[in-house]
């Protein structure tokens, strides 16, 4: 029995080794360290320490809330440059959520202007000027853009964004990525961090290391900028993001920034439960569809061989990684995301009705299939109350599970911000606003708020102002139309 990735903040996945390449992870970090001018006697004690560390070797860009860091030798690969024009893209629709309007809104025109400068200079010149950056800087403190205007729009670019993000981002906040272009990089940053942090030797310096599509220390994400190529016996080999997706690169790039992004604006306000959901509800929103690897059931079946999942380090987000199927997909990614997995969440919910005899219950059940369908599972809802966490599913059906949750999170944003009433995108946006400026969680909210949240043993910024903006719970131990789970399941049924 595996519990739910709902009740873990973080988990990371691990695959049995396979034969083929065996890693020497400690001449890995030291060729890191060597290539980066670090002192292989330099153990940091505490995160600020390790922070600077891995700081004053990269090459970093600030964008909006998110500061983008890069390793020196590879600052100027034209994968960077896809990742950052995605990284405009993504702040900009953080902003139309954050305002109250529709989320398709047209950017100010000043602003628009600003990013039509700006889109040009980094068609030509970004590799060019990241080039001049030495490690320790920042793009625009130490390269000379040579032009005015262009140093004005990226003022009046950064400048809108950043107060469209809220009180947090405009204050100061910024949230940690750093983009790793080649496999070669990121197995050797991975095995540096298991030599700098020794208590958690055993995660980075594990024998699947290569094959990890993303990873957390700290509160940095770090992700690479291409898939290790299946069965290749050579860790610096390469599966590109675009193989069977031309937008792979830059939905991966956008799902990763928004969770970044999202660190940043929102802080402790958020749940982390929704953290993805809303990642993946911007990638849907930016590209129709999400077609990434990092969430769901990370397990690869087909191609890297035997997987199991194992509980990240205490802490959150302190440690851990993703490795993604190669082509043992789902029945939740056959359409990837088109239509914010709807048709998929209709089918389980309809294929559990016909097992639920209580007519007023069967829109709260779903049918879990086990992996290869063989088997089947009814499970209840609620899926977003505290409770959840308590939930165990058979290891059968971990997998359709986890793709389930990822659906559903998804698909419940969609109605909250598009669907859950007349004036929806403005409720949401004010939500998000509340959230963004949420003062500490002792004074987040009084009377009526407070106590509805109480109500449901969730006392926390997220479900105090989830009352505030919509006048009922997220959720209840059954899911009723007093709450906004259980409206979502209603709707979901029609």
């Amino acid at each position: 029995m595996l519990s739910t990735l709902l009740a873990a903040p973080a988990l990371f996945l691990a695959v049995l080794p396979m034969p083929g390449e065996q890693l020497d992870h400690a001449q890995l970090a030291a060729q890191w360290m060597k290539a980066h001018a670090i002192d292989p006697g330099v153990v940091p004690e505490e995160q600020a320490e390790m922070d600077a560390l891995v700081r004053g070797s990269s090459v970093a860009i600030e964008i909006g809330g998110v500061r983008l860091l890069l390793p020196p030798e590879e600052a100027g690969h034209a994968r960077v440059v896809a990742a950052f024009d995605t990284l405009l893209d993504v702040h900009e629709l953080w902003a139309s959520w954050t305002t109250e309007g529709e989320p398709e809104q047209k950017l100010p025109k000043d602003v628009a202007a600003a990013r039509k400068r700006i889109d040009k200079w980094v068609g030509k010149s970004l590799s060019s000027a990241l080039a001049q950056v030495s490690p320790g800087q920042e793009l625009f403190a130490s390269v000379d853009l040579d032009d005015e205007r262009l140093a004005k729009a990226f003022d009046d670019w950064n400048g809108w964004i950043r107060t469209s993000a809220g009180e947090r981002v405009a204050g100061g906040a910024r949230g940690e990525l750093m983009l790793l272009p080649t496999r070669k990089s990121f197995v050797q940053f991975a095995c540096f961090l298991g030599h700098a942090l020794p208590e958690l030797r055993a995660t980075y310096w594990a024998p699947d290391i290569a094959n990890w599509s993303a990873l957390d220390y700290y509160s940095t994400r770090v992700s690479p900028l291409s898939y290790a190529a299946p069965d290749a016996g050579d860790f610096t080999a390469e599966y590109p993001m675009d193989t069977k997706n031309k937008d792979g690169l830059r939905q991966h790039v956008a799902l990763m920034g928004a969770r970044t992004l999202i660190d940043a604006a929102l802080g402790d306000g958020i749940d982390p439960m929704f953290t993805g959901g809303l990642a993946n509800l911007a990638v849907i929103d930016l590209f129709d569809s999400v077609d990434t690897k990092v969430d769901g059931d990370r397990r690869s079946n087909t191609t890297q061989g035997r997987s199991v999942f194992v509980p990240a380090f205490a802490g959150g987000r302190s440690a851990g990684g993703s490795l993604p199927p190669v082509s043992a997909e789902s029945r939740w990614r056959a359409e990837r995301g088109k239509q914010y997995f709807l048709r998929q969440l209709r089918a389980a919910q309809k294929q559990a009705s016909k097992r639920v005899e209580d007519k007023e219950a069967r829109h709260r059940a779903f049918m879990l299939e086990s992996d290869g369908g063989a088997d089947q599972l009814l499970i209840e809802t609620p899926l977003l109350h505290p409770s959840v966490a308590s939930l165990k599913v058979e290891e059968a059906f971990v997998g359709d599970y986890a793709e389930m949750v990822r659906a559903y999170r998804v698909g419940f944003l969609h109605w909250l911000r598009d669907e859950s009433s007349k004036g929806s995108n403005a409720e949401f946006a004010r939500f998000l606003t509340a959230l963004a400026e949420a003062p500490p969680e002792e004074d987040a909210a009084e009377g009526d708020a407070i106590e509805a949240a109480a109500a449901e043993d969730a006392v926390d910024p997220f479900s105090v102002n989830i009352v505030a903006t919509y006048a009922i719970p997220l959720s209840a131990r059954t899911p009723t139309d007093a709450d906004l789970e259980g409206r979502f399941l209603r709707w979901l049924a029609k």
